[in-house]
């Protein structure tokens, strides 16, 4: 028996536009709804991996982008 796990992730365009404050508190003007929004989805096995090749140094990049979001 092979597990196969699957994990999506939509990004809308203004989703975090709410968040930004200007030095005074000040806030821009931002759309009712969030926008267009892209979906990102994978598949992965302990056999298999993510089925692309990364180098470690890829992998250390995109884990440090991750880090700097939260």
């Amino acid at each position: 028996m092979i597990k196969i796990r699957h994990n999506e992730a939509i990004m809308k365009q203004y989703l975090l536009t709410k968040k930004w404050r200007g030095p005074n508190g000040d806030t821009a003007l931002v759309p009712k709804d969030e926008g267009m929004g892209i979906m990102i989805s994978a598949m992965v096995s302990r056999e298999f991996g993510w089925g692309i090749d990364i180098t470690k140094q890829q992998l250390e990049r995109i884990n440090g982008m991750h880090l700097r979001q939260t």
